[in-house]
């Protein structure tokens, strides 16, 4: 079998990318136009977490979500953390949200790294503001706008849609795909990487 280039890769990351957030269970379209409107909702008012374990799509759910935002003319803000960062706020931050504009929707990819005082401040800082929408992998002071619990079937959709763009290619089948997710605790951005180091 000829080796596989990295450039020819079906999961490399430039395509995983590429890939629209879906439904977390059955891989199927994600309903946008419900979920801005519950976002935008007086109930909700521009304020929520997106919850899930590690590698659930939380970071894809943002990207898009933030696309769509930025395509209606909302400026959004998004601010990265990671344990290597430290539990506090990171100091850049600061002058980051001092430059944002009123009706900004801050995004926080990482939130329940934050100390708990370091989420409250962040909260209390932006009320007055356009909005919050945060990651978290438990459920958090804000209200749960989406679970990202994958599954086996979602990785499948995922996998056709890679495979759709790559003439030749020998797609792994379902049964190895729902191995891989069991072992992995349903850790889609571990499988893919598994995939990607097995071509």
């Amino acid at each position: 079998m000829p080796e596989v280039t990295a450039s020819c890769n079906p999961f490399r990351t430039r395509r995983l990318e590429r890939l629209p957030f879906r439904t977390p269970r059955d891989g199927s379209p994600f309903d946008w136009e419900s979920f801005l409107a519950r976002f935008h909702s007086a109930a909700i008012r521009e304020r929520g977490a997106v919850v899930g374990p590690h590698g659930s799509g939380k970071t894809t759910f943002l990207v898009e979500f933030t696309q769509r935002l930025e395509s209606r003319g909302r400026e959004v803000v998004r601010l990265l953390t990671n344990r290597d960062a430290g539990r506090g706020i990171p100091a850049p931050w600061l002058g980051t949200l001092r430059a944002a504009g009123e009706s900004a929707v801050v995004v926080v990819d990482g939130y329940d790294v934050l100390r708990p005082f370091s989420r409250f401040w962040l909260r209390r800082a932006l009320r007055p503001r356009g909005g919050l929408i945060v990651t978290a992998h438990r459920r958090c002071a804000l209200p749960t706008l989406l679970k990202t619990r994958p599954s086996p079937r979602l990785l499948s959709t995922l996998v056709d849609r890679l495979f759709a763009d790559a003439p030749g290619a020998t797609r792994p089948t379902d049964e190895s795909l729902r191995d891989l997710y069991l072992s992995h605790d349903g850790n889609l951005r571990e499988v893919f990487r598994i995939l990607y180091l097995a071509r």
